[in-house]
């Protein structure tokens, strides 16, 4: 009888939170120190999640799955971590800029302004506002959490497919035999 491997779900989904909990509280350490705008220090948050992805790659195919990993298993494993972090930060963000910090909005959109004003001193206040209330649609809460799962689904599986081609160790037991 064959061994029953555990669920990738399942082995990935502890991981998945690992990086939800390392993304928030990165984020708040960002509103705190007043760089939550900065898109540098954002980025760090790829390399967390990266490295939460490898951990988890490495776990099941090492404790779960005796030293070996398909690259589609290995999709499937750093593709959830991704997946449960983007769909939960998602959560997290619409409820962050909803009651925690509502005038993050306020501000964007008064740089916006002084953006447009100082790249095109051209612009006729109607045009001006016009801007505004079309870039005013895309800087709410909801949509920022609707983008938040999109985008952060396209880069979840973006860096699983690297991390899964890299990771991978087929079993070739089989292969050598005569």
């Amino acid at each position: 009888m064959e061994e029953q491997k555990p669920s990738v779900f399942k082995s990935s989904l502890n991981y998945g939170f690992i990086a939800l909990g390392v993304s928030i509280l990165y984020t708040l350490l960002l509103y705190s120190i007043g760089q939550l705008e900065s898109k540098g220090l954002g980025f760090i948050n790829y390399i967390f999640l990266i490295a939460i992805m490898v951990f988890c790659v490495k776990d099941y195919r090492d404790k779960k799955s005796r030293g070996f990993i398909s690259i589609g298993t290995a999709f499937q494993s750093a593709f959830y971590v991704g997946l449960i972090a983007a769909v939960l930060g998602s959560i997290f963000t619409f409820l962050f800029f909803t009651y925690f910090y509502p005038d993050f909005f306020t501000q964007i959109m008064s740089k916006a302004e002084e953006q447009m004003r100082e790249s095109n001193p051209n612009l006729t206040d109607e045009q001006v506002e016009m801007g505004l209330k079309m870039a005013q649609k895309f800087t709410q809460p909801w949509t920022m959490a609707l983008t938040g799962i999109v985008v952060g689904t396209a880069v979840s599986a973006l860096l699983s497919i690297i991390i899964a081609a890299i990771m991978k160790k087929e079993d070739n037991s089989f292969n050598n035999v005569a």
